[in-house]
């Protein structure tokens, strides 16, 4: 009877606001039919106090054979209502909470529900959509105060552990910036020349003889100006036993230092000599020994 009145108000008076009532595809085709305007029926289709039927397939197909004009058509698909979304299943934020209410909904006493709980050692720490959950799934509140309380939870104290000692790494030894070599003979080859006994100082760059005699015999000079270092050594069924060590300044003098204890078969201040050298000043060419018969 409304949808009857609503279309005599569409043909009759269309500036009227009509009663409120669902509008349908059927009730449009049929308005237009008795002569109401396309305006007219658009305003009532789009009056805030009527609403629209879904439209489903076969009225939209019934639209069309009616000839019903594209406007009045849109304006029904914009007002047509659409089913109400079905509601999702309220979730927990805990998710445990499900296995709670699976107990209870299983038909489990109230005692036999807090006797699990108690026993399972679980702090479950609710939310206010926790318990809103619980509630609504219909477990007692007696569950639900116990779960918010948590008193009769065990209360596990983790046990300190105890770091690992720390790992002392030890400092190292600064390596000294200058060494003294002992048990050197400066050699000179000509006759009128005598070997000289003294040490050598390596104190960074700089190499100093010493004169065990004389200090006038003492002299320096700088591994910056080293042209070349080789050894001159002696043959012999194993290996050449180098006993002294050449140091060649370019366009400049040449230096013989022979090891004290060469009579005794031993080259360790030349070899002292030898890793210095090697060490710090890697750069510096080694020339093919001399060796002799």
């Amino acid at each position: 009877m409304r949808r009857l009145i609503l279309i005599l108000l569409l043909l009759v008076v269309p500036a009227v606001a009509a009663l409120a009532d669902e509008l349908t595809a059927a009730a449009v085709i049929t308005a237009l039919k008795l002569g109401a305007t396309p305006e007219a029926v658009t305003a009532q289709i789009n009056n805030p106090a009527n609403t629209v039927a879904q439209l489903t397939p076969a009225d939209l197909a019934n639209l069309k054979a009616a000839n019903v004009p594209e406007a009045v058509v849109h304006a029904l698909m914009a007002k047509a209502s659409s089913p109400a979304p079905t509601p999702m299943p309220p979730t927990p934020d805990n998710p445990k909470l499900v296995d709670v209410v699976r107990m209870v909904k299983s038909g489990l006493s109230e005692p036999v529900v807090l006797e699990q709980l108690r026993r399972s050692g679980e702090a479950f720490q609710l939310t206010s959509n926790d318990v809103v959950y619980l509630k609504n799934a219909g477990v007692p509140e007696s569950v639900i105060a116990f779960l918010v309380t948590n008193k009769n939870f065990p209360l596990t104290t983790p046990t300190p552990t105890t770091p690992p000692a720390p790992t002392l790494t030890p400092t190292p030894t600064p390596e000294p910036k200058e060494t003294t070599i002992e048990g050197i003979v400066l050699y000179k080859p000509t006759f009128m020349q005598k070997n000289r006994s003294g040490r050598l100082i390596f104190k960074e760059d700089e190499v100093q003889w010493v004169d065990a005699v004389d200090p006038k015999e003492s002299f320096s000079f700088h591994m910056a100006g080293v042209e070349k270092v080789w050894f001159t050594c002696q043959a012999r069924p194993t290996e050449s036993f180098c006993y002294q060590l050449n140091i060649q300044i370019v366009k400049g003098a040449r230096y013989r230092f022979k090891d004290v204890k060469q009579e005794s078969g031993s080259n360790e201040a030349v070899k002292a000599i030898e890793t210095w050298i090697k060490k710090h000043f890697p750069a510096v060419p080694w020339g093919p020994p001399d060796v002799s018969s």
